[in-house]
């Protein structure tokens, strides 16, 4: 006789089992690929398809690839440009990849007629990831007045990373589309705002919660940059991921009260990968604190003293396992990491992984003098001069001036001109044989806020990079998909050891980069890549490829 602990136990398993079976079978079916006219009507469900090919960078657009047989009513139609011009449907072609709860969407970028010596043809229809569609938006100097007149030469706002990214996307979307009906006070936390004539919005949110989960503060620069140009380092470096995602017929509200119309591209920011610091290079949370020890080291060493330490280290993985991952429906929606693909885990069934170390010691850069240093100089020398003729009874002319003219080549950027770093935690770990020290290109005046900002990104830029790229079993014991549906997708952290180290060290990082693909009668697979998605970049070029943007809206700030 069942006694009621066992009846327990076995309904317990049961529900277990149906909810494995649904979610195993859910993956089956594959992916649902609709198609998209420029009115965002739907043209047709794809179910004929030869072989999908769909990337997800983070932060950044990438391309998916749709493969049809040319003799196919959907083929015809992609290649059809000018039948769809003619019957008002706009040239453009918008495509929805729905797959365990990830949406890929984007614009078709080519369309490819191919045939071959049988007069087979086959179309190649290639997409452009909706996320360029912040690529082609312009951060404007002064979004508030024409074009004509731009008083302010610069935007510029600072705040938590992810509320100065939406701000300055709202404020250039209502300078392009008008303000919407409703709006007042924090622009992006209206949730009843009408926003049906906008094409892209940004879900709502206030300062005050972008405070509360602990947003690093940044800074939007931008003179007529795209948004993507202003934002994207910034959103890195705070470890935000930026989601987007098309409304269509048949999804829910993005948010309750939401008035917006199908095909609107929603705009959400998600910080949830940035509760670990990373195990190769540190947390960029405590980036402020660098700073200021980056500037006070340089002085000190500037004048004959020691070195700080800059470099927070490695930091370890402690704790407790997240409970809440015991908990059924909540998969994929913990915010401490919890995926761990070790060294033997069934489900890793390749793995290329790159570690590149850091390099040099000492950072120096400078090349003009501190501010004020030659002007206090001058002004020294001059009222020298002066002084001298003020002697009663001297007939000494004013020479004040003279002499500063002849003096000036040998103190102008002579004194407080340079200013360097010792990393001095980074020279503990790495050999005394290896590159000891590089000149950090584009901080031309030593000792100021942006000689400092250039300095630490190179300290960044030149520390130990890790990056893995990897083939899994989706389900073994992980699943790929969005919140709800699966365990990770495109920015959430997850832990792994590599096969064939010995140590069996475990590394912490992000997904940058996920890739679908699956051919006829196949089932989809994923292909996520973690880490540095540039591990082979010299050291130097990195630093430098960092540097670009924030030099370029330093120096149109005008503190440089």
């Amino acid at each position: 006789m069942t006694t009621v602990l066992e009846q327990r136990c076995a309904d317990t398993m049961d529900a277990v089992r149906r909810r494995e079976r649904a979610r195993e079978l859910k993956r089956l079916m594959g992916p649902t690929i609709r198609i998209f006219d420029g009115n965002m009507n739907t043209v047709e469900v794809v179910r004929a398809e030869d072989e999908i090919d769909f990337t997800e960078v983070e932060n950044d657009s990438a391309a998916g690839v749709l493969k049809v047989d040319g003799e196919l009513p959907i083929a015809q139609w992609l290649w059809d440009l000018k039948g769809r011009k003619d019957r008002g449907e706009t040239i453009d072609v918008f495509i929805a990849v729905d797959y365990v709860g990830w949406r890929w969407g984007g614009r078709l970028e080519d369309c490819v007629l191919r045939s071959d010596e049988l007069g087979n043809q086959r179309v190649d229809a290639i997409f452009e990831h909706d996320y360029a569609e912040l690529k082609a938006r312009d951060l404007w100097a002064t979004p508030s007045t024409p074009a004509g007149f731009q008083p302010f030469k610069i935007f510029m706002l600072a705040g938590p990373s992810d509320w100065a990214a939406g701000t300055a996307l709202w404020l250039n979307l209502a300078r392009a589309h008008g303000n919407p009906v409703g709006w007042s006070g924090d622009p992006i936390s209206n949730k009843t705002a009408n926003y049906q004539n906008w094409p892209i919005v940004v879900e709502p949110f206030s300062y005050a919660q972008a405070v509360a989960r602990g947003t690093p503060t940044g800074l939007v620069l931008s003179r007529f940059k795209t948004w993507h140009d202003a934002c994207q380092q910034m959103l890195n470096d705070a470890q935000i991921t930026v989601r987007v995602r098309r409304y269509l017929p048949g999804d829910p509200l993005p948010w309750i009260g939401a008035n917006i119309a199908y095909g609107t591209l929603v705009v959400s920011f998600d910080n949830t990968g940035a509760d670990l610091a990373s195990a190769t290079s540190g947390s960029l949370a405590s980036g402020i604190g660098q700073m200021v020890r980056i500037f006070l080291s340089s002085v000190i060493e500037g004048l004959g003293g020691g070195s700080l330490p800059i470099e927070s280290g490695e930091q370890p993985i402690t704790g407790q396992p997240p409970v809440g991952h015991e908990v059924p429906g909540q998969i994929g929606q913990i915010s401490t990491p919890y995926v761990l693909y070790t060294a033997r885990s069934p489900g890793l069934v390749e793995c290329e992984a790159h570690l590149r170390p850091a390099k040099y010691k000492r950072l120096t850069a400078g090349g003009h003098s501190a501010p004020m240093v030659n002007e206090v100089i001058s002004a020294s020398i001059q009222a020298i001069g002066d002084a001298l003729a003020a002697i009663p009874y001297a007939p000494i002319p004013p020479l004040g001036g003279v002499a500063d003219a002849l003096l000036k080549p040998f103190y102008t950027d002579v004194i407080l001109a340079f200013m360097t770093v010792y990393l001095a935690h980074r020279a503990a770990f790495t050999s005394r044989f290896g590159p000891y020290e590089l000149f950090v290109e584009g901080a031309d005046q030593a000792y100021t806020l942006a000689s400092t900002m250039v300095m630490r990104t190179a300290v960044n830029a030149t520390a130990t990079q890790f990056t893995a790229s990897m083939k899994i079993i989706d389900g073994a014991p992980w699943w790929v998909g969005a919140p709800g549906d699966g365990d990770m997708w495109v920015g959430t952290r997850v832990l792994m050891q590599v096969p064939g180290d010995k140590s069996g060290r475990i590394y912490s990082e992000r997904i940058k980069k996920l890739q679908l693909t699956a051919k006829r009668g196949q089932k989809p697979t994923w292909d996520p890549t973690i880490g540095d998605l540039a591990p082979a970049e010299d050291a130097l070029v990195r630093a430098w490829r960092r540097m670009e943007q924030l030099l370029s809206g330093l120096k149109q700030l005008g503190v440089m």
